[in-house]
């Protein structure tokens, strides 16, 4: 399996994300690290499983965000 890893600026958005979420409501907050968590597992296990966005690039959609990478 393959490691995933976030681009500072990804990286950033992430913690932001669940900070944002997490003063709303915990339970949205925890839902959506498990989301990610699991997107990011996937991507791992197989990367070429999702649409090509154009060369290098795959796309994921989790509900409500959409995650890109480049492979």
């Amino acid at each position: 399996m393959n490691s995933v890893q976030f681009c500072s600026a990804a990286e950033t958005d992430f913690t932001e994300a669940l900070r944002y979420y997490a003063t709303r409501n915990p339970e949205v907050a925890l839902q959506f690290d498990a989301e990610v968590d699991s997107a990011l597992r996937r991507i791992a296990a197989g990367a070429e499983q999702f649409p090509a966005v154009d060369h290098g690039h795959r796309y994921l959609t989790i509900a409500p965000v959409s995650i890109f990478d480049h492979f």
